[in-house]
């Protein structure tokens, strides 16, 4: 479907008011985080040095809506309870940030929220397709429950990379832009609206959290409250994508082309990291919420790579398996290809993750064998 003009130069107009409101907000939020109390501390698996301020989520959702209300009033009153959610979302990992939540009632409030914002919406997730060859998957009563849990799994998936300058940023900025892409292609403006506010507002905020010199002196993280904020509002709109009308909030209006497996494509870093965190912990029969350091990223630190390293890494990544989703999508190949196909790729992420580790790691061991020359 063409691309209308007058909506891609709506979503450069969002994107760009988002961006410098974000430039704006950051540092402003950065010098009352120490009167909030919003500053997080190195010691235990944080490596980093001094009181940074955890600010980049409040900035992100003050800059995001800012600019959907100044391009245009109505979008606003069309994406309030969205937006009401997104800020409940927040809350909680603000809280998380100022303190400490109990995982499991973290995971309850974050369920509680996405269950009630899905129910206003309309958001389900009735068939997952044609992916085994054999017909489609219809989950029948289980649509809803199968979107409450994928959204809550990538919530949680993005706030598991937020464990290093860049990444949950870069890797989200990402996944909104090709969110917006597919939204400006399939005539949806409120998608793209949403979408294109997000990804200006990250662009701001990661101009100072990247790990590069470019990056103002100003150093911010997101925090919790940043990363699940990115999660929910990243999982809610890939739904939005899917389903055929949301009832009164305006987020669908026209049947919908786009399937689950060619929205997996756009989020492929955090699909990786949940399920093989969950995986790794149920086999060591620890809590699959049980915070630990063997992550991908955190393997690959310790075999040697560098932050900006890895950083790039994952946004060269996430970059070609946005473009191969978008592409699948424009060629409409069938469910099965598509799934197997990342199915496979998640395969070889693994194997060159722990390829990469055990050379870093004999390559470490050599050095100390060695000794100082």
């Amino acid at each position: 479907m063409p691309v209308a003009q007058g909506s891609l130069t709506l979503a450069l107009i969002t994107a760009g008011s988002a961006l410098v409101m974000a430039l704006i907000s950051v540092p402003l939020l950065a010098r009352v985080a120490p009167r909030l109390g919003l500053l997080d501390l190195p010691g235990g698996h944080k490596q980093h040095h001094g009181a940074i301020p955890v600010v980049g989520g409040i900035a992100i959702f003050l800059s995001a809506t800012a600019a959907v209300v100044w391009c245009g009033p109505p979008l606003l009153v069309q994406h309030s309870f969205f937006l009401l959610a997104c800020l409940l979302v927040l809350c909680v990992g603000v809280v998380d940030d100022r303190g400490h939540v109990a995982p499991r009632l973290r995971l309850g409030l974050q369920t509680l929220v996405v269950t009630a914002t899905y129910l206003a919406l309309g958001f389900k997730v009735n068939s997952l397709g044609n992916l085994f060859g054999t017909g489609s998957i219809e989950l029948g009563v289980l649509a809803l429950p199968f979107a409450i849990l994928a959204t809550v799994a990538l919530v949680n998936a993005f706030n598991m990379l937020d464990g290093l300058d860049g990444l949950a940023g870069g890797v989200a900025l990402i996944a909104m832009l090709a969110l917006c892409a597919l939204s400006l292609q399939e005539s949806r403006p409120l998608l793209m609206a949403a979408t294109a506010a997000s990804g200006g507002a990250i662009l701001g905020f990661l101009m100072f959290n990247l790990p590069m010199p470019i990056r103002s002196r100003w150093l911010v993280f997101m925090g919790d409250g940043g990363s699940t904020l990115l999660g929910f509002g990243i999982a809610a709109m890939c739904m939005g994508q899917m389903v055929d009308k949301a009832p009164g909030y305006g987020f669908q209006d026209f049947g919908s082309n786009v399937h689950p497996a060619e929205l997996l494509w756009l989020v492929a870093i955090p699909v990786f990291e949940i399920c093989s965190t969950t995986l790794r912990r149920l086999k060591a029969r620890v809590s699959p919420m049980q915070a630990d350091n063997g992550h991908y990223h955190h393997r690959l630190l310790g075999a040697g790579w560098s932050v900006r390293s890895v950083f790039l890494l994952y946004l060269l990544f996430s970059l070609a398996a946005m473009l191969t989703g978008l592409s699948m999508h424009r060629l409409d190949l069938s469910d099965p290809v598509i799934f197997w196909a990342f199915v496979g790729v998640f395969g070889l992420w693994h194997l060159a993750v722990v390829t990469a580790e055990r050379r870093g790691l004999r390559r470490q061991a050599a050095l100390v064998a060695v000794g100082p020359s």
